[in-house]
């Protein structure tokens, strides 16, 4: 799937496009989330998509065009 422009109208304040993002990376999260315990910790969740949103915002699309 190309992520292009969805990155770019998120990345220019569009909350659909930062949605359908964490949406479409939702399950790669929560692995992480879930990794080393036996439980879900949603602090945990919470801080990962915090820093899935950060990073998409500082994420240089113009490099991977």
């Amino acid at each position: 799937m190309n992520y292009t422009e969805t990155i770019y109208a998120a990345q220019h304040g569009d909350p659909l496009a930062m949605a359908q993002l964490i949406k479409e990376f939702q399950p790669l999260i929560i692995s992480i989330t879930c990794r080393g315990h036996s439980v879900f910790d949603e602090d945990r969740y919470q801080i990962l998509t915090e820093q899935f949103i950060r990073t998409t915002y500082k994420f240089n699309l113009e490099r991977y065009l």
